[in-house]
């Protein structure tokens, strides 16, 4: 959709270029609504590692804790809309 989206005209026609539909990328959209590998979208990598940081914090493990693991998801923490579950016991908004 970011490349190719074609529209139809709902006149028929479009009137600057006389064909039925017109290419008229989207702008707005993070990404397309497909899966994807992680290695090939910017989206997806954030999202394995907010996932990643939250299973670290959740769930230390010796190898990765010497090099701060389990502290990532607190860089994370200013973004996090906490009202998602209120009554999470850490308030960090995660639904357990």
């Amino acid at each position: 959709m970011r490349v190719h989206n074609p529209i139809p005209s709902d006149r028929g026609v479009w009137e600057d270029t006389g064909a039925v539909t017109k290419n008229i990328p989207v702008s707005r959209i993070l990404e397309d609504p497909f899966f994807k590998n992680s290695s090939t979208s910017y989206f997806v990598q954030l999202v394995d590692f907010c996932a990643y940081a939250l299973l670290r914090m959740e769930k230390p493990i010796p190898s990765r804790t010497k090099f701060g693991y389990d502290k990532m998801y607190e860089i994370l923490r200013p973004v996090c809309v906490q009202e998602c579950n209120r009554k999470d016991p850490r308030k960090l908004g995660i639904i357990r």
